[in-house]
């Protein structure tokens, strides 16, 4: 069994249903053929940076959903009871993000200065005299 060519073949099948269920509700082949009023984008963007939060662990992801949807529901009602702005959400979603993602960006950053101090060989020291 090759295992590469079975994992892009599946890749390549999800991809096709994806996109296959996008255009049809992009297109709105529906009862009405109308688009809906709450077509809804960015929930890939959503679901990457839940599944990055919970790093694919699925009970994680269970909590970082709630997480963020208790966020995305409750920017509204924030911002009309406290006159917030109801992208303050939207920054601490990123922020949140950018910690969790933050030791997998800067690991190979300092194993490469890390690399770069151990080749330097260190000066001679000069005598006085």
């Amino acid at each position: 069994m090759n295992i590469t060519r079975n994992i892009v073949l599946a890749m390549a099948i999800s991809g096709a249903l994806a996109a296959l269920a996008g255009s049809i509700e992009v297109l709105g082949v529906t009862d009405c053929h109308c688009q809906q009023v709450l077509f809804t984008t960015g929930t890939g963007f959503d679901a990457i940076a839940i599944a990055l939060l919970a790093k694919n662990d699925p009970f994680g992801i269970l909590a970082a959903a709630l997480l963020f949807g208790a966020m995305r529901n409750g920017a509204s009602l924030m911002e009309i009871n406290s006159g917030v702005s109801h992208y303050i959400v939207s920054l601490i979603q990123g922020f949140t993000l950018l910690f969790i993602a933050a030791p997998a960006i800067l690991r190979p950053i300092l194993k490469f200065r890390s690399r770069q101090d151990k080749n330097k060989t260190p000066a001679l020291p000069q005598s006085g005299g």
